[in-house]
């Protein structure tokens, strides 16, 4: 992006969102470079931890009924469900249950929309960024702070602090070709790839780093005051 590009889009938006525009653009270019990977394996949960899949929560609604849809947790809640990993990871006495996260999504707005050129809404995107920006720091006692380069991840990871990721969904079998997004943990290294905690499955995945970086679209490191 030249000088120009980036006065104009500077101009197209709040401060804030240019920011975070920033931010995004600086990660994308560093998963460009190289990621030097830890030499030992280093797993900071179980390797046989299970969690239900995303796709038994498809009874538990998460949307916003004046928009006429209909999307559920299932669809559209992997934000929420790396959120109560995160509880669980740093023992929080706050572990609610995901109805009550969701509830808490739709209440304070945390649900991603945009409207189409024609006034009608788009489908539910999913958990907006600043849950992760905002709730989920100051619910559970936490800090939280973007990640601008790749080779944070690695640290975080040697101080067993929490990656999370917003990835693009052509990360696993949801689609190839899917532009929307959803959530991941990074829990873990070694010289073939990261340990994921993915919502979309029951237990810890290994995946190639290059695979990884290639989904990403946002990054935060979740760890303790």
């Amino acid at each position: 992006m030249n000088s120009l590009e980036k006065q104009r889009l500077r101009a197209s938006m709040s401060p804030e969102n240019f920011e975070k525009q920033e931010e995004r653009r600086r990660l994308l270019l560093s998963s460009r470079w190289y990621y030097k990977p830890l030499d030992e394996r280093v797993i900071n949960v179980p390797m046989n931890l299970r969690f239900y899949a995303q796709d038994m929560y498809e009874d538990i609604p998460l949307c916003n009924r004046e928009k006429h849809e209909d999307s559920s947790v299932a669809t559209s809640g992997s934000g929420l469900l790396v959120t109560r990993f995160c509880a669980k990871y740093y023992q929080s006495h706050k572990e609610l249950k995901i109805e009550e996260l969701a509830d808490i999504a739709i209440e304070l707005g945390y649900i991603s929309y945009s409207r189409q050129a024609n006034g009608m809404w788009n489908e539910n995107n999913g958990i907006s960024t600043e849950f992760f920006d905002k709730f989920v720091p100051r619910f559970y006692g936490l800090c939280s702070r973007r990640i601008r380069d790749i080779n944070e991840v690695r640290e975080a990871i040697l101080k067993k602090d929490l990656v999370i990721c917003q990835v693009k969904d052509f990360l696993n079998r949801i689609s190839v070709t899917s532009k929307k997004s959803h959530y991941i943990t990074i829990v873990g290294d070694d010289k073939q790839g990261f340990f994921v905690y993915d919502p979309i499955y029951s237990s810890i995945q290994h995946m190639g780093h290059n695979k990884v970086f290639k989904a990403f679209e946002d990054a935060w490191v979740l760890y303790n005051i």
